[in-house]
């Protein structure tokens, strides 16, 4: 699993995004829901200048429909704060891209990547993350709490789990 810190030059996701075009689902992965979770942890400070050191756990479910339209369902928590939405298709930072997902976010400053990749018969899966920094600035995030924070060290992306099952787990 790869985990990168917020060295990363935000040009090297892009280009690693957009290096293929999005292509159709595959059919092995049309009605199946890929389950993912995982914690995210950054040293930051707030914007007084105050360290920060938790940890944000995210829930995503990522249906692929029969059509191959890609919907997703993400959950998000940090101490007694929470946060969700649900994108449908052409709405989310999600795509294929061959046989893998890629999720792409904006923030404050500079970017997140996820890479899901999964077996040739979509019964198993795998996530990878980085994490890129526009050049000469450090990365800053909204919070759940609307607040802009600013890394202080590398990103760390832990507890990862990566599942798919027939269906779809998004409209429950």
């Amino acid at each position: 699993m790869l985990s990168r810190g917020s060295d990363t030059p935000l040009a090297a996701i892009a280009i690693l995004t957009l290096a293929g075009t999005a292509h159709a689902a595959p059919p092995q992965a049309l009605n199946k829901t890929v389950q993912l979770t995982f914690n995210v942890h950054v040293p930051a400070k707030s914007p007084e200048g105050r360290a920060v050191n938790s940890t944000r756990s995210f829930t995503q479910q990522l249906y692929i429909s029969s059509q191959g339209r890609l919907f997703v369902k993400m959950a998000t928590s940090v101490a007694n704060l929470r946060g969700g939405k649900l994108d449908a298709p052409g709405q989310g930072n999600f795509r294929f891209v061959g046989d893998k997902i890629i999720g792409l976010a904006q923030h404050a400053s500079g970017a997140t990547q996820q890479i899901i990749t999964f077996d040739s018969g979509f019964q198993t899966c795998s996530a990878a993350f980085q994490a890129g920094k526009e050049s000469g600035k450090p990365f800053a995030w909204k919070g759940l709490d609307g607040v802009i924070y600013t890394a202080t060290g590398k990103m760390e992306v832990s507890n990862i789990s990566c599942s798919i099952s027939q269906g779809n787990a998004v409209a429950n």
